[in-house]
């Protein structure tokens, strides 16, 4: 019995060898059967293109930014201020709630403000509730509503006469307003 251990543990390296042989022999005919990768394997870039898809998904929610208003509301404590930061011109509609007039020019004021925008005008186009904000309408001296009024470098200049009231007509008075003020012939 000793023998037989003995001649085991001596034949047990030539086995090895044997076994590492057929271990390499086999693994180089599976390596021939295997299909050839590319450069583009799908199976690797899935996850990191779900991943981007996902995160720009995600940003583009929380990212979403809201039109600028064409009509700004102004109050007492913004009006300075907002008069001021536009000094090419800014049209200003003084208005009191329920007046009929008032009612019936909101709708035009705010197609010509966004007409205006959309042919990229600077014209800014405001209103301020003169019963809700008094203090600015007294400062102004406005005894009728609606008052639009057209300030330039935070003075008053000119005020929209009454029969200027439809959307083109206010689209073309800010148009003149804020044309040149002397022409050359």
């Amino acid at each position: 019995m000793n023998d037989t251990k003995c001649m085991t543990k001596a034949h047990a390296p030539a086995r090895r060898r044997q076994d590492g042989a057929a271990t390499k022999a086999a693994t180089k005919a599976a390596a021939g059967k295997q299909r050839k990768r590319s450069w583009f394997d799908i199976a690797k870039i899935a996850p990191w293109i779900f991943g981007l898809l996902a995160i720009v998904a995600i940003s583009s929610f929380f990212n979403k930014t809201e039109p600028v208003p064409a009509v700004t509301e102004l109050t007492d404590a913004t009006f300075e201020a907002y008069i001021k930061s536009h000094p090419d011109g800014v049209l200003v509609d003084f208005f009191t709630p329920g007046c009929p007039h008032c009612v019936k020019l909101e709708p035009d004021f705010e197609a010509a403000a966004k007409t205006l925008q959309a042919k990229k005008v600077n014209a800014p186009f405001a209103s301020l509730d003169a019963k809700a904000h008094p203090a600015t309408a007294k400062k102004l001296e406005l005894d009728r509503y609606p008052t639009v009024l057209w300030f330039r470098r935070g003075e008053r200049v000119l005020e929209l006469p009454p029969q200027s009231r439809a959307a083109d007509k206010i689209v073309e008075y800010v148009e003149w307003a804020l044309g040149p003020a002397m022409a050359e012939f």
